[in-house]
């Protein structure tokens, strides 16, 4: 009876992540998980756009022929290249949030969140 009871008492230890969600705290997850997307899809596009502004200066530096207006633009292309790192950094960092949330929950619940807020799989597939 003993052995029974000691067996028992390790199966339910051993699968105690995978119970014990409460639906609380998974809804608090899920809204963390969404609007942390959100940010990273916004700093993604903010990206996007200095990209292409980089793109058209160093279109612009090419084709001018005047130095000064190169030099000029070379001062813009260092400032557009600062501002891509420092969002870059944004990002990673986002990311980094992401996983810590997601990370504190439950296998069973980390699952659902990821499946109900369509987290791109990139980001969870370190926590899967």
């Amino acid at each position: 009876m003993k052995a029974v009871f000691i067996f028992a008492l390790i199966v339910c230890i051993n699968a105690y992540p995978y119970f014990g969600v409460s639906a609380v705290e998974k809804e608090i997850a899920e809204q963390k998980v969404s609007m942390i997307d959100a940010r990273i899809e916004n700093l993604e596009d903010i990206r996007r756009r200095l990209l292409d502004a980089l793109d058209a200066t160093y279109e612009d530096m090419f084709n001018s022929g005047c130095t000064k207006a190169k030099a000029q633009l070379k001062k813009v292309v260092q400032e557009l290249r600062k501002k891509i790192v420092r969002v870059d950094s944004k990002i990673s960092s986002t990311k980094s949030l992401l996983t810590k949330v997601l990370s504190g929950l439950n296998p069973r619940a980390r699952n659902s969140v990821i499946r109900h807020c369509k987290v791109e799989r990139r980001f969870a597939k370190r926590l899967l």
